[in-house]
Protein backbone atom coordinates (compact mmCIF):
# COMPACT_ATOMS: atom_id res chain seq x y z
CA UNK A 1 0.00 0.00 0.00
CA UNK A 2 1.31 3.31 -1.07
CA UNK A 3 1.74 6.33 1.88
CA UNK A 4 2.57 8.39 -0.80
CA UNK A 5 1.20 12.06 -0.03
CA UNK A 6 -1.97 10.36 1.58
CA UNK A 7 -3.36 12.42 4.38
CA UNK A 8 -5.40 12.28 7.68
CA UNK A 9 -7.65 14.71 9.36
CA UNK A 10 -9.35 14.53 12.77
CA UNK A 11 -11.19 17.33 14.90
CA UNK A 12 -10.13 17.49 18.34
CA UNK A 13 -11.49 19.47 20.69
CA UNK A 14 -13.10 22.24 18.20
CA UNK A 15 -9.90 22.00 16.22
CA UNK A 16 -8.82 20.41 12.86
CA UNK A 17 -5.89 17.95 13.09
CA UNK A 18 -3.88 16.95 10.31
CA UNK A 19 -0.38 15.13 8.98
CA UNK A 20 0.38 12.33 6.55
CA UNK A 21 -0.46 8.70 6.82
CA UNK A 22 3.05 8.03 6.73
CA UNK A 23 4.32 10.02 10.34
CA UNK A 24 1.53 7.98 11.49
CA UNK A 25 2.02 4.76 10.64
CA UNK A 26 5.46 5.56 12.05
CA UNK A 27 4.40 6.82 15.50
CA UNK A 28 2.25 4.07 16.20
CA UNK A 29 4.72 1.05 14.94
CA UNK A 30 4.58 0.41 18.79
CA UNK A 31 0.73 0.28 19.38
CA UNK A 32 -0.54 -3.51 19.04
CA UNK A 33 -3.17 -4.47 16.60
CA UNK A 34 -6.36 -5.18 17.76
CA UNK A 35 -9.17 -6.80 15.93
CA UNK A 36 -12.64 -4.78 16.28
CA UNK A 37 -16.37 -4.99 14.59
CA UNK A 38 -17.42 -3.74 11.35
CA UNK A 39 -20.88 -3.17 12.14
CA UNK A 40 -19.91 -1.25 15.30
CA UNK A 41 -17.49 0.60 13.34
CA UNK A 42 -19.43 1.67 10.21
CA UNK A 43 -21.71 3.57 12.82
CA UNK A 44 -18.73 5.76 12.96
CA UNK A 45 -17.34 5.96 9.60
CA UNK A 46 -18.46 7.78 6.36
CA UNK A 47 -20.98 5.75 4.49
CA UNK A 48 -20.88 5.24 0.59
CA UNK A 49 -24.52 4.99 0.19
CA UNK A 50 -25.16 5.65 -3.47
CA UNK A 51 -28.43 5.04 -6.30
CA UNK A 52 -26.51 3.54 -8.73
CA UNK A 53 -28.61 5.15 -11.49
CA UNK A 54 -27.31 8.45 -10.77
CA UNK A 55 -23.41 7.95 -10.12
CA UNK A 56 -21.71 10.41 -11.67
CA UNK A 57 -17.52 10.85 -12.45
CA UNK A 58 -16.02 11.44 -9.03
CA UNK A 59 -18.56 8.86 -7.05
CA UNK A 60 -17.70 6.47 -9.93
CA UNK A 61 -13.88 7.06 -8.83
CA UNK A 62 -14.93 7.11 -4.92
CA UNK A 63 -15.96 3.32 -5.40
CA UNK A 64 -13.09 2.19 -7.64
CA UNK A 65 -10.54 3.37 -4.78
CA UNK A 66 -12.83 1.65 -2.33
CA UNK A 67 -13.06 -1.68 -4.40
CA UNK A 68 -8.97 -1.20 -4.52
CA UNK A 69 -8.15 -1.16 -0.66
CA UNK A 70 -6.36 -3.51 0.53
CA UNK A 71 -8.61 -4.42 3.94
CA UNK A 72 -5.08 -6.27 5.70
CA UNK A 73 -4.00 -2.73 6.76
CA UNK A 74 -5.35 -1.62 10.03
CA UNK A 75 -7.33 1.15 10.46
CA UNK A 76 -6.83 4.08 13.05
CA UNK A 77 -9.44 5.13 14.97
CA UNK A 78 -9.52 8.02 18.47
CA UNK A 79 -11.74 7.13 21.59
CA UNK A 80 -14.32 9.50 22.30
CA UNK A 81 -16.29 9.65 25.25
CA UNK A 82 -19.38 6.85 25.75
CA UNK A 83 -17.97 3.89 23.23
CA UNK A 84 -17.85 6.11 20.21
CA UNK A 85 -14.78 6.47 18.02
CA UNK A 86 -13.52 8.78 15.20
CA UNK A 87 -11.92 7.02 12.35
CA UNK A 88 -8.31 8.61 11.69
CA UNK A 89 -7.67 7.62 8.54
CA UNK A 90 -9.21 3.90 7.13
CA UNK A 91 -12.73 5.22 5.85
CA UNK A 92 -12.24 3.05 2.90
CA UNK A 93 -10.75 0.10 4.07
CA UNK A 94 -13.91 -0.12 6.50
CA UNK A 95 -16.17 0.28 4.07
CA UNK A 96 -14.68 -1.92 2.13
CA UNK A 97 -14.36 -4.65 4.66
CA UNK A 98 -18.39 -3.72 5.15
CA UNK A 99 -18.95 -4.59 1.72
CA UNK A 100 -17.28 -7.66 1.45
CA UNK A 101 -19.33 -9.10 4.79
CA UNK A 102 -15.49 -9.24 6.90
CA UNK A 103 -16.84 -9.44 10.80
CA UNK A 104 -13.93 -7.78 12.19
CA UNK A 105 -11.40 -5.25 11.15
CA UNK A 106 -7.61 -4.75 12.20
CA UNK A 107 -7.44 -1.70 14.51
CA UNK A 108 -5.13 0.64 15.97
CA UNK A 109 -6.13 2.71 18.67
CA UNK A 110 -4.86 6.51 18.74
CA UNK A 111 -4.59 8.91 21.72
CA UNK A 112 -5.53 12.48 20.84
CA UNK A 113 -2.23 13.31 22.49
CA UNK A 114 -0.27 11.42 20.22
CA UNK A 115 -1.92 12.88 16.77
CA UNK A 116 -1.32 16.48 18.50
CA UNK A 117 1.99 15.49 19.01
CA UNK A 118 2.17 14.47 15.02
CA UNK A 119 0.27 17.50 13.64
CA UNK A 120 2.59 19.64 15.49
CA UNK A 121 5.82 17.87 14.72
CA UNK A 122 5.04 18.80 11.02
CA UNK A 123 4.66 22.65 11.39
CA UNK A 124 8.13 22.15 12.85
Amino acid sequence: MSLDGKTWGVSIDGWLYTGLVSDLVRETDYIPVKHMSVKRLRKFGQFYKFDTREIKAPVKELLKEINEVDVKYPIFILHRKYFKWDIVDGNHRLERAGRLGLKTIPVIKVSKELLIMIHRHKLK
